[in-house]
C-alpha cells in the first residue's frame, strides 16, 4: 500500500483546526464557569453541586452513546474539565 503524504498532511491540518476549535470552546466554557463562580460568591453558594454533576454524568452517558464514543474515556476527560472548572470557580471566589 502506497502512503499518500499529501492526504495525510491534509487530514493532519483538519485535525489541527479541530484542536484549535476545542481550545476555543474550552476557553468559552471556562469564561462562563468564571461568571458562575462570581455569582456563587455573591450569593454565598458553594462551588460544588452534586445535582449538577449527576446531570452532567447522565448527559455524558447519552452523548457518548449517541456519538458512539467510549464512556470511560469521556468520563475521565470530563472529570479533568470539572476539576479545572472548580479551580476556576474557587479562584473567582478569592478575586474581587
Amino acid at each position: 500500500m502506497q502512503v499518500n503524504s499529501e492526504q495525510i498532511k491534509r487530514i493532519r491540518n483538519e485535525i489541527d483546526e479541530i484542536d484549535t476549535q476545542i481550545i476555543q470552546l474550552l476557553t468559552k466554557r471556562f469564561q462562563a464557569v468564571q461568571k458562575i463562580g462570581w455569582i456563587k460568591k455573591k450569593s454565598k453558594i458553594q462551588v460544588t453541586d452534586s445535582q449538577r454533576e449527576n446531570f452532567l454524568h447522565n448527559r455524558l452517558e447519552e452523548l457518548a452513546s449517541r456519538n458512539n464514543l467510549d464512556l470511560s474515556f469521556l468520563t475521565r476527560l470530563w472529570k479533568e474539565i470539572l476539576k479545572e472548572s472548580y479551580r476556576i470557580q474557587m479562584k473567582s471566589e478569592s478575586d474581587e
